[in-house]
C-alpha cells in the first residue's frame, strides 16, 4: 500500500511548506501563505490520492468480511493509482524545497536531517504499534509473527522478502517509504552538485535501473524491488520541479480540460487492457505514471495568484465556495502522510465493531468505503495535528535544521 509547499511566483520558487504526504517536504506551516501561487491545489490533489488509497483497501476489507472466497469485482476507478501521484509529487517537491541546498555547503547534512526527521517519527511509530498489536492479538490483524531480520529491515526502509515471499516490510503498507527512502538516498548523494546536473543524475540512475530490470530479467532482491517501472514517477515528477522552478504556469482554461483528460485516462485503466496488458514492464507507467504526471502538472502549473490569496483568507463557503473547498482538502493534504500511516488501522477497528453491532446484514463496500474515508480523514487530520505537526516542530528546533 501506499504514501507542500508554497512558493513565490518568482523563478526561484521560495517553498514555505505546506506539510505533505511527501516525507521528504519541509516541515509545514499552518497553512501557505499568500506570497504568489501556494500549491494549494496540489495539496488537495495529495488529499484525493490518500483518500484513493484509503478506499482501495475500505473495498478489500470489505470484501473479505462481507464476501469471503469470493473474486473481487472489478474497480469503478484503479484506486491504487493514488500511488503513482504520491510518487510524482514527491519528485516534484524534492526539487522545490531542497533548492537552496542543491550544491551549498552543509547541503547534504540538512537534507538529509530535514528527511530523517520528516519520515522516520511516525513510520517507526505506526510500525512499533503494528508489531505490538501481532504480539498481544495475532488473530485481529491476521498476520503472523515476523522474524527479527524482517522486523530490522522494516526499520531501516531495506526491502527484505518476506515468509510469503512478497517483499514487503512488517507494517506492509510501508512499502511505498521503501521507494521514498531510496529515491532520498540518491537525492542526498546528489545534493552535492548543482540543482539540474542532480537531478540528471539522479534521473539516469534511476532510469537505467528500470531499464538493467527489463532486460536482464529477475533480479536478486533488493535490486528487484528498487528497479520496477514504478520508480520513474519520481523522475517525471524531476522534471516537473525544474520546470516549476522556470515560472512555468498554464491558464485555467487549459490546466481544467487538461486535469480532466488525465482523471479520464485514470479511469480507463488502461494497464489491464490490451495491449497495455501486455506490457508488463512500461504498461502501469503509460496507463497510471503518465496521466498522474500530467494531472499534477495541471494542479501544480495552473494555480493562480488570486486562488493562492483567496485560498489563505477567511473560509466561506457562501462567497467563495471553489477556495474554501480547496482549502479543507489542502489541509487534509497536509495530514495525508498520517492518514496514510494509521487508516489500516481504523479501517479494521471500524470493522470489528461493525461485526459486534450486527450490520453485515445491510452493510455494503460502498457504505463501508464511505465510512472509512471519513473515519479515517478524521483520525488522520487529529494525528497530524495533535501529535505529527508538535513532534517535527521540536525534532527540528532541536536539530536547528
Amino acid at each position: 500500500m501506499q504514501p507542500s509547499s508554497s512558493a513565490s511566483p518568482d523563478t526561484s520558487t521560495s517553498v514555505q511548506g505546506v506539510g505533505a504526504h511527501d516525507p521528504g517536504a519541509a516541515v509545514p506551516a499552518t497553512h501557505p501563505k499568500a506570497d504568489g501561487r501556494t500549491l494549494a491545489l496540489l495539496q488537495a490533489l495529495r488529499a484525493f490520492a490518500a483518500i484513493a488509497v484509503v478506499i482501495y483497501h475500505c473495498h478489500s476489507e470489505a470484501l473479505n468480511w462481507l464476501y469471503p472466497g469470493q473474486p473481487r469485482p472489478p474497480e469503478v476507478f484503479p484506486w491504487m493509482a493514488g500511488v503513482d501521484v504520491f510518487f510524482v509529487i514527491s519528485g516534484f517537491i524534492i526539487v522545490l524545497s531542497s533548492r537552496k541546498l542543491f550544491g551549498a555547503p552543509g547541503g547534504f547534512h540538512l537534507f538529509v536531517m530535514r528527511r530523517l526527521i520528516r519520515v522516520l517519527p511516525l513510520y517507526w511509530a505506526m510500525t512499533s504499534l503494528f508489531l505490538l498489536v501481532v504480539l498481544m492479538a495475532p488473530g485481529v490483524l491476521n498476520s503472523g509473527v515476523p522474524d527479527w531480520r524482517q522486523i530490522l529491515a522494516s526499520y531501516l526502509f531495506y526491502p527484505w522478502p518476506r515468509a510469503d515471499g512478497l517483499t514487503l516490510p512488517v507494517y506492509s503498507l510501508g512499502w511505498t517509504l521503501n521507494y521514498e527512502m531510496m529515491f532520498y538516498t540518491l537525492c542526498a548523494g546528489a545534493v552535492l552538485l548543482p540543482r539540474r546536473l542532480a537531478v540528471t543524475g539522479v534521473a539516469l540512475v534511476l532510469g537505467l535501473g528500470v531499464l538493467i530490470g527489463a532486460l536482464a530479467g529477475p533480479l536478486p532482491e533488493p535490486f528487484q524491488f528498487w528497479t520496477r517501472p514504478l520508480v520513474l514517477d519520481f523522475i517525471f515528477g524531476l522534471f516537473l520541479g525544474l520546470l516549476y522552478g522556470r515560472g512555468v504556469a498554464i491558464s485555467p482554461l487549459l490546466a481544467w480540460p487538461g486535469a480532466l483528460i488525465a482523471v479520464a485516462l485514470l479511469t480507463m485503466d488502461l494497464p489491464t487492457r490490451p495491449p497495455l496488458s501486455d506490457w508488463p514492464t512500461l504498461g502501469a507507467i503509460a496507463g497510471y505514471g503518465l496521466p498522474a504526471t500530467l494531472l499534477v502538472a495541471m494542479a501544480a502549473f495552473g494555480e493562480t495568484q488570486k486562488l493562492s490569496v483567496r485560498v489563505v483568507g477567511r473560509v466561506d463557503f457562501l462567497r467563495r465556495p471553489f477556495a474554501s473547498v480547496v482549502r479543507v482538502f489542502a489541509e487534509l493534504g497536509d495530514a495525508s502522510y498520517a492518514l496514510y500511516l494509521l487508516h489500516p488501522f481504523i479501517i479494521r477497528a471500524m470493522r470489528q465493531v461493525f461485526v459486534m453491532l450486527g450490520f453485515g446484514t445491510w452493510m455494503t463496500s460502498t457504505l463501508f468505503a464511505l465510512a472509512g474515508v471519513i473515519a479515517s480523514s478524521i483520525g488522520g487530520w487529529l494525528l497530524y495535528r495533535l501529535v505529527e505537526a508538535p513532534v517535527l516542530r521540536w525534532l527540528r528546533r532541536r536539530a536547528r535544521v
